[in-house]
C-alpha cells in the first residue's frame, strides 16, 4: 500500500464518489460474508496462506472508503474463521503495517522546521490513540463473539448511499 500512496491519490480525484462506492462494497462483502457464515477456525490454526490471503484484503484499505477492520475481517472469514477470530488475526495483522505508517508518519512530521516543541503533544495523542483503539477492539472482538456484522454492512451502506446523495444534489 505504501508504495502505491501516490498512485492511488491522483488516480481518485472525486473522494466522495470513490467513499461511497468503496463503502457499499464493503456493505455487500460484511453481508456475504455473514450470509454464508459457516465458519468454525479458530485463530490458533491460522497458518501462512491465512496471513497472505488477509494481508490481500488489507491492501483493498488503500483505497478511499475502504473499510480496512471490515475487509480485512472478511477475509478471515472466508477463510474460515469465525468472527471473533477474524477479528483478532485482522487486528494482529494490522500491528506491523500501522506501527510502520506512524513511525514513517512521525519521522515526516518531526523532520519539519520548529515541530519539536509539539512532541509531548503527540506523544499524549498517541497514548490516547493507542489506549482507546485497544479498548474499541476489545468491545469489538467481544461484539461479534455474539452478534453479526450485519449492522456494520447497514452503516457502510447508509454512509455510502448518502455520500452518493449528498454528491449529486
Amino acid at each position: 500500500g505504501f508504495l502505491l500512496r501516490d498512485v492511488v491519490k491522483t488516480m481518485f480525484s472525486d473522494p466522495f464518489t470513490q467513499a461511497s462506492v468503496r463503502l457499499l462494497v464493503t456493505a455487500v462483502l460484511l453481508s456475504a460474508v455473514e450470509y454464508f457464515d459457516k465458519r468454525t477456525r479458530t485463530l490458533e490454526s491460522a497458518g501462512w496462506l491465512d496471513a497472505l490471503s488477509v494481508g490481500l484484503f488489507q491492501v483493498l484499505a488503500i483505497f478511499p472508503g475502504a473499510s480496512r477492520s471490515g475487509t480485512t475481517i472478511a477475509g478471515g472469514m472466508i477463510r474460515g474463521f469465525d468472527r471473533p477470530s477474524a477479528a483478532r488475526f485482522a487486528f494482529l495483522m494490522s500491528a506491523p503495517v500501522l506501527v510502520a505508517a506512524g513511525l514513517y508518519e512521525s519521522l515526516q512530521v518531526m523532520n519539519g522546521p520548529g515541530t519539536t516543541a509539539f512532541v509531548p503533544y503527540l506523544t499524549a495523542g498517541f497514548l490516547t490513540a493507542a489506549i482507546s483503539g485497544w479498548f474499541a477492539i476489545k468491545w469489538l472482538i467481544d461484539y461479534l463473539s455474539k452478534r453479526s456484522l450485519y449492522v456494520f454492512a447497514v452503516y457502510c451502506a447508509v454512509v455510502g448511499i448518502t455520500l452518493l446523495l449528498i454528491q449529486w444534489i
